[in-house]
């Protein structure tokens, strides 16, 4: 099998091209933008391209490819300050998305991965009720709506193609080399001062790469897989303050945790920009990853403690 990953070069990317180029029955082709390079030398075709955008011309990429699995597209994270970035989030992750599934079709390739968020759901779940694969989306910022349109255009050309379509939405993800809000708390935490999260009480689905790697595998392969909606997550939710204590005691630092009303930390956040980073690691997000188990006899292979120990001795080192 011949597979095309575009993002090869981010964060889920790197992790995924050392998973799969374990495979001997797997052929890859690494996609990333032209000026851009691998941190170390990879042992697989690599194409080239000068922009992502609704005019790329993916057909020297695409030839003798088998499926494609989409990964590139604007990070949120760091984009929200930039000028036009709803304009510069529709380029980059609708049209471009939507333009590469036609080249796709064009091609015959056989099955499309495409990887979404959980942001599409929405921002956060009750206690009763978590998010489930087939619920209404409710995307609350443009990150969130851009997703979903892609996600919308990539299942009218499912309909008038042979081509299947896999659409996988992740929670929040954390492995080595880990960036983002996970990589600010880290941070933080890192610093020993005294965290005033004592009055938070949440329930939160994280997601380890490797987990998400294997699952991106599973969708590869399985035959059940094609033309379905996936969340995924490590299982289990966890609560923030169990997080922040796992990850102090890998840090090697005292968790100092004092109670502090939450609607006071949410205005204190917002005055000094870090309101992001507080709804993302602070609120509830849970999904229900059942459909998985039902459909693709799929269950997390990695125990979250695992990666996380592995994520923190990656920051320390570098």
């Amino acid at each position: 099998m011949k597979v095309l990953i575009t993002g090869s070069n981010g964060f889920i990317g790197k992790h995924l091209i050392q998973e799969m180029g374990k495979d001997p029955n797997i052929s890859l082709v690494l996609a990333l933008r032209k000026g851009k390079k691998f941190d170390e030398e990879v042992p697989h075709s690599k194409f080239f391209f000068d922009k992502l955008d609704s005019s790329t011309d993916w057909s020297k990429a695409l030839l003798e490819i088998d499926a494609v699995i989409h990964l590139a597209g604007y990070a949120h994270e760091k984009n929200y300050q930039i000028k036009d970035f709803e304009e510069e989030c529709k380029k980059v992750n609708v049209d471009a998305t939507i333009n590469l599934a036609k080249q796709a079709v064009r091609s015959k390739i056989k099955r499309f991965i495409y990887l979404s968020s959980v942001k599409v759901n929405g921002e956060e779940t009750s206690e009763l009720k978590p998010f489930c694969a087939d619920d209404k989306p409710n995307p609350q910022d443009i990150y969130g709506r851009t997703k979903l349109q892609a996600e919308l255009g990539l299942k009218e050309i499912s309909k008038t193609s042979k081509m299947e379509i896999v659409i996988i939405r992740p929670v929040l993800v954390y492995g080595s080399g880990v960036k983002g809000n996970f990589l600010s708390l880290l941070k933080l935490l890192n610093t020993g001062l005294p965290l005033p999260l004592g009055s938070i009480e949440n329930k939160r689905s994280f997601l380890s790469i490797k987990n998400l790697n294997n699952f991106i595998y599973i969708c590869l392969k399985h035959s059940s897989a094609g033309n379905q909606v996936f969340l995924v997550s490590d299982g289990p939710p966890i609560s923030s303050k169990d997080l922040i204590k796992k990850l102090s005691f890998f840090l090697n630092k005292r968790s100092f945790i004092v109670p502090f009303p939450f609607i006071l930390l949410k205005i204190m956040a917002s005055l000094v920009g870090k309101q992001k980073l507080l709804e993302k690691l602070f609120s509830s997000l849970e999904v229900n990853i059942e459909k998985n188990l039902d459909l693709l006899q799929w269950t997390p292979i990695e125990e979250p403690d695992k990666t996380l120990e592995e994520t923190v001795n990656y920051f320390l080192t570098r």
